[in-house]
Formats: C-alpha cells, sequence, structure tokens
C-alpha cells in the first residue's frame, strides 16, 4: 500500500507537465481556466481529456495508498476523478453554467472531502497544522471559485490555478508525512 503513495507526486508532476505543455504547445488564453481551455480549444481537447482522465486514475491510486489513513478516501478518489474526467469531456461553453462547471465544482469538493477525512481519521494527518491550514485555503478558495465565476473568468481562472497548487501542495505534505513519519527520524 505504501508504494501507492508515489502516485501522488506523479500525478502532481503530469499535471504540472500539461499545464507547461499547453501553454508552449498551444496559443494559451490566460483568461479562461485550464479546464475551460482544454474544451474550448479543439486542438488541445484530446489532449486535455487524456491529461484528465490518466491525472484522476493516477490520483485514484494514490488515494488507494490512503485506505489505511481513512477507509473512505479511495472511494470519494474515484468518484471525483469519473467528475474531472467529465470536465475535459463536456465541451465549455462561454456565458454559461454547463455541465462542465458542475463536473469541475463536484470534483473538487469531492477531493476536499477526502482531505478534510483523512485530516480528521487519520493521526499521521491530523497533527500537520501545514496540512490543516491547506485544507481551510482549499475551502476558501473553493467558495471564492463560485463567486468569481459570475464575476470574472480572469480572477476565475487565477483561483482555479490556486486551487490546483493548494490540492498539489496538501498531496506533497500527506505524501511526506507518510512515507517519513517523524517518530522514525532519528
Amino acid at each position: 500500500m505504501k508504494k501507492l503513495l508515489w502516485f501522488g507526486p506523479a500525478t502532481i508532476c503530469l499535471e504540472w507537465f500539461g499545464v507547461i505543455y499547453l501553454t508552449l504547445a498551444y496559443s494559451f488564453d490566460s483568461s479562461l481556466p485550464i479546464s475551460q481551455f482544454l474544451t474550448a480549444n479543439h486542438q488541445a481537447r484530446p489532449f486535455g481529456i487524456a491529461l484528465f482522465t490518466v491525472s484522476a486514475f493516477s490520483y485514484g491510486l494514490f488515494a488507494i495508498g490512503l485506505a489505511n489513513q481513512w477507509r473512505w478516501a479511495p472511494y470519494i478518489a474515484a468518484i471525483s476523478g469519473v467528475f474531472f474526467s467529465l470536465t475535459a469531456i463536456n465541451p465549455f461553453k462561454n456565458g454559461s453554467f454547463t455541465f462542465h462547471d458542475f463536473s469541475a465544482f463536484i470534483s473538487v469538493i469531492l477531493y476536499l472531502l477526502m482531505m478534510i477525512g483523512i485530516q480528521i481519521y487519520s493521526p499521521a494527518i491530523r497533527t500537520n497544522k501545514a496540512a490543516k491550514y491547506l485544507t481551510i485555503l482549499l475551502t476558501l478558495l473553493i467558495c471564492s471559485e463560485i463567486f468569481t465565476m459570475t464575476v470574472s473568468r480572469t480572477v476565475y481562472a487565477a483561483t482555479e490555478i490556486l486551487v490546483l497548487i493548494a490540492i498539489h501542495a496538501w498531496t506533497l505534505l500527506v505524501f511526506k508525512d507518510l512515507m517519513w513519519p517523524k517518530d522514525r527520524i532519528a
């Protein structure tokens, strides 16, 4: 089970490779969030679907490694991964709230639920204050994402990047704490 935790950092590398590749290979529109750019740009769409699906599967494997911290983590991660993949599959339509937007929100909210569950039930993670603060930050970012989506797409795009960074930072903190517990370091 511990070896599956390596899929956490692998997922982060994969997602950032995808973000960097998108900015270099396609004319990236910074006013659109990444998920919306992938479905609005027809050339980038196949890459986006593959990136989102492989990332969701990889993070699901990471969550299986978290099963001994909280037994519901793999199930919530699997459902969230399905919604994450649906975000890329469903097209984005400018100016309206679509299933694309709905699936993106559900995905992020389920990842947050998994983070909160692990934060509550895992003795190894409960004491990590940085993980706790990142969970609180992610909660605030999701709330602001709902607000900024109706106000400005550019601010929403920046918020989506911050959500991605918060999830990745939390994943790395949990990975570090579970792979190298503090009580084993002499």
